[in-house]
């Protein structure tokens, strides 16, 4: 068994560990995680209560296949956290909040942002969206990406 290295970032009033959305999607968890947890580029940082819980019975099942009654003091083996504190307030609470489903970043797509409506115009270096609203263009920030959601 190959343990997952994922990193415990916490500040005084809270905790995350940073996982590769990816496992999140092999573990078909994406519908159970809240908004409460956040995401930057691959990355997702699960909150420490409810959503990380997920990952650690995902886990465990995964590799016992099954679920004992007291799965929450036994998980420790299947991970390696390296922990990283502040006594600040951490960044991870200005990432965007996290979303199952992401927007396809490429040309035509119509995307929200911020519960506005855009098309994107250009994937090239930056993305440049126009707005649906009053047409006006923009050059989104790196940042930004990780909120976008598709236009349903």
């Amino acid at each position: 068994m190959k343990k997952i290295k994922i990193t415990q970032f916490a500040d005084p009033g809270h905790s995350w560990f940073s996982v590769k959305r990816k496992l999140l999607e092999e573990l078909d968890l994406l519908d159970k995680i809240s908004s409460c947890s956040y995401q930057r580029g691959e990355t997702v940082y699960l909150e420490e209560d409810c959503d990380f819980a997920h990952l650690i019975k995902a886990v465990y099942i995964r590799e016992t296949g099954s679920l004992p009654e007291n799965w929450y003091n036994t998980w420790m083996p299947y991970f390696d956290i390296k922990k990283s504190h502040t006594n600040k307030s951490s960044p991870i609470r200005s990432y965007a909040a996290f979303r199952k489903v992401r927007a396809k970043v490429e040309v035509g797509a119509a995307v929200k942002l911020y519960g506005k409506s855009y098309t994107i115009l250009e994937v090239t270096g930056r993305v440049v969206v126009k707005s649906m609203d009053n047409g006006q263009v923009y050059r989104l920030k790196k940042t930004q990406l990780d909120a976008l959601s598709p236009c349903s």
